[in-house]
C-alpha cells in the first residue's frame, strides 16, 4: 500500500516528467519571422533552440541594420522560406555577414537569399567552422577580402544555389574553401563575381563540383599576368563533371603546383545487332558526355548474362563481336566498359566513368516458304508452247532452317531439259510417272533465297 510520503514522491515525479516533455515538445519549435520580427532578427536566431525550424516570411525584405547582423550559429537550426517558389531575402545594407557557424554546429539555409554582406577579412556573407547545407539559395553583391560570399573552413554542401556579382579584393570572389574544409557544390550557378585569384571559387582544400555553369567571372590577377582561374583556382584537391563554362575572363580553371584535379566523364555505349548465317553481330560505339569517340579501350561482352568476350574499340568508338547461335529465343545483349583514366599532365587527370547497355534480340525459328512462281512468256517450238518456270524460297526466321517441297508438272505439259538449282537446294528431282519435281532446300540462311528454275513444253 502506498503510504502519504509516496505518493507525494510519485507525484513529483510525474509533475517533473510532465515538465521535460513540455520543454523537449517546444525545444524545436517552428519559429515563424515576418515584418514586426526584422528589428529583433538577431536576438530571435541567437534564441532559437537546438533543432529549432526557423521559418522567414517570403513576403517580407529583412533589411537589417547593424545591430542585425554578425550572428553567430552555435546551434543546429534550419532557416528557410515561408515559400517554396519564392526565396525569403535578408539585406545586411553592408553592415557585416549574417552568419558565422561554430564549430561542430549545422545551419541548414533553404530558399534563402543573402544580399549586401561585407565583411573586413573573410566572408561577406557567411563563415563557417562547422557544417552547412545550403539548398535553392542566392548569393549576390556580397563582399570581403577572402571569399566575397562564404568563407569555409568547415563542411559545405550546395545544391541549386546562385552566386552573382560578389567580390573578392584578393581570393575567392564567390567562395573558398579552406585548407581543411571540404565543399559539395551542386547545380549551382556562378556569375560575374570577380577576385584576384579564383573569380568564383578558391579551393584549398577538397571540393567537388558537379553540374554547375560558370559564366562571366574574372579573375584580375588573370588580366594582369596571365594567372588566377576566372572560375576556379585550385590549390588543393577538387573533382569536376558535368559543369559549362560560359564567357568567364581569361583561363576557366587553373592547377596551381602540387594540387590535383579530377575530371570525371561519362561514358556511353549503345548497341546494333545484325543477324545472318546463324550469327548475331554484335556493334558496340563508346562514347563521351561530348559525344566524342572513346578509342582503344575494352568493351566486355554478354549473351543472356554470360561474358562472350572483351574486344578493343577502334578509332571510331566501336567494337564488334560475332555471337553463333542454333535455335530461336530472346538473346539478351549486354555491354559493358569500364572505368579508366588518363592523366591529362601532372595536376590533372580525365576519369571516365563505367557504363553499361543492353538491348534484347528475338530469334524466330525457321520458317521457310514459296514465293510468288515467275513464268516466262510461251515461245513456240514446233507449233507447241515452251514456258520457264522459276520456284523461289525464302526463309523468313531467324534460324537456318531446311525443308522439302513438291512442285506438280500440269498434266498438258511435260518438264523440258534439266532443272536448274542454286547452291542451298540439295535436290530438286523429277518423276515421270506422277510428274512431281521433289525440291529439298538446305540450310537457307534468314532473309536468303533459294531457286530452281526449269522449262516445260505442251504436249
Amino acid at each position: 500500500m502506498i503510504n502519504k510520503d509516496q505518493r507525494k514522491i510519485i507525484i513529483s515525479i510525474l509533475l517533473i516528467f510532465s515538465l521535460f516533455v513540455i520543454i523537449s515538445s517546444t525545444s524545436a519549435a517552428n519559429i515563424t519571422l515576418t515584418q514586426s520580427d526584422v528589428v529583433t532578427f538577431k536576438q530571435n536566431i541567437t534564441n532559437a533552440n537546438s533543432g529549432s525550424n526557423i521559418i522567414l516570411d517570403s513576403n517580407v525584405n529583412f533589411n537589417l541594420d547593424s545591430s542585425n547582423v554578425n550572428i553567430t550559429v552555435n546551434r543546429n537550426i534550419t532557416i528557410r522560406s515561408s515559400s517554396t517558389s519564392k526565396n525569403a531575402v535578408i539585406n545586411l545594407n553592408n553592415h557585416g555577414r549574417a552568419f558565422t557557424v561554430a564549430n561542430g554546429v549545422r545551419l541548414t539555409l533553404i530558399n534563402i537569399t543573402i544580399i549586401n554582406g561585407k565583411d573586413d577579412f573573410y566572408g561577406g556573407a557567411i563563415v563557417n567552422r562547422g557544417n552547412i547545407a545550403l539548398t535553392g539559395c542566392n548569393f549576390s553583391n556580397n563582399k570581403a577580402p577572402t571569399g566575397g560570399a562564404i568563407y569555409n573552413v568547415g563542411n559545405s554542401v550546395l545544391t541549386g544555389c546562385i552566386f552573382t556579382s560578389n567580390t573578392a579584393t584578393q581570393m575567392g570572389g564567390a567562395f573558398v574553401n579552406r585548407d581543411n574544409g571540404t565543399s559539395t557544390f551542386t547545380s549551382c550557378t556562378f556569375s560575374g563575381n570577380i577576385a584576384t585569384n579564383g573569380g568564383a571559387i578558391l579551393n584549398r582544400g577538397t571540393s567537388v563540383i558537379a553540374n554547375c555553369i560558370f559564366s562571366r567571372n574574372t579573375a584580375t590577377e588573370r588580366v594582369r599576368i596571365g594567372d588566377g582561374g576566372s572560375a576556379i583556382y585550385n590549390y588543393g584537391s577538387i573533382t569536376t563533371q558535368g559543369n559549362t563554362m560560359v564567357d568567364n575572363v581569361g583561363e576557366d580553371i587553373v592547377n596551381y603546383a602540387g594540387s590535383s584535379m579530377t575530371v570525371l566523364i561519362s561514358s556511353k555505349l549503345s548497341i546494333v545487332t545484325k543477324f545472318s548465317n546463324n550469327r548475331i553481330t554484335i556493334t558496340v560505339t563508346a562514347m563521351d558526355e561530348n559525344n566524342k569517340p572513346i578509342s582503344g579501350k575494352n568493351i566486355d561482352f554478354y549473351v543472356n548474362g554470360t561474358k562472350v568476350a572483351t574486344n578493343q574499340t577502334n578509332p571510331n568508338g566501336t567494337a564488334t563481336y560475332v555471337h553463333k547461335v542454333s535455335r530461336q529465343g530472346t538473346y539478351k545483349i549486354d555491354a559493358k566498359i569500364s572505368e579508366f583514366t588518363s592523366n591529362i599532365n601532372t595536376t590533372t587527370r580525365h576519369t571516365y566513368l563505367a557504363s553499361s547497355a543492353t538491348r534484347n534480340t528475338v530469334l524466330t525459328a525457321a520458317k521457310l516458304g514459296k514465293l510468288k512462281v515467275l513464268t516466262s512468256k510461251a515461245v513456240k517450238k514446233k507449233g507447241k508452247k515452251i514456258f520457264t518456270k522459276t520456284y523461289r524460297y525464302k526463309n523468313s526466321g531467324h534460324i537456318t532452317g531446311s525443308k522439302t517441297f513438291t512442285i506438280k508438272i500440269n498434266k498438258k505439259y511435260n518438264l523440258s531439259g534439266k532443272i536448274t538449282k542454286s547452291a542451298t537446294i540439295s535436290s530438286a528431282k523429277h518423276n515421270k510417272k506422277t510428274k512431281i519435281i521433289t525440291v529439298r532446300v538446305n540450310k537457307l540462311a534468314f532473309n536468303k533465297i533459294a531457286r530452281v528454275k526449269f522449262k516445260i513444253i505442251q504436249r
